[in-house]
């Protein structure tokens, strides 16, 4: 198993996570509300409402349209497609990897929680 996983990450570094986003129209998030990729496209529209509500200046602004235009690109790696507890993390990790902010990084994690009820 840790050979498979080893494999994985390796095949996973070998691209940006970016590259991953446009496999996310292949996952069905809910059938009257579409794709993974549609339900991104949703959140990168409503970012800019958000932060006018919540009055974030433009540093933070920009931390969240870059947050919105990746999360959930880990879902579709090959990483999370095997370990798929791992998503949230395994965007952070790849974020990071790729020497992102580490605000970004987090954004990306926190998109999926919470994951089960004992998450905060």
């Amino acid at each position: 198993r840790y050979a498979d996983a080893a494999f994985f990450y390796d095949n996973d570094c070998a691209r940006e996570l970016a590259s991953f986003v446009p496999a996310l129209k292949g996952v069905v998030f809910q059938e009257k509300l579409g794709t993974m990729y549609d339900k991104r496209s949703r959140l990168i529209q409503i970012v800019p409402q958000l932060a006018e509500a919540m009055q974030l200046d433009a540093a933070e602004l920009a931390v969240a349209q870059e947050a919105a235009e990746l999360c959930m690109a880990d879902l579709t790696t090959q990483v999370v497609v095997e370990f798929t507890s791992l998503a949230g993390q395994m965007g952070r990790h790849y974020a990071l990897r790729e020497g992102r902010d580490t605000a970004v990084a987090e954004a990306i994690f926190e998109a999926v929680l919470p994951r089960t009820a004992n998450d905060q």
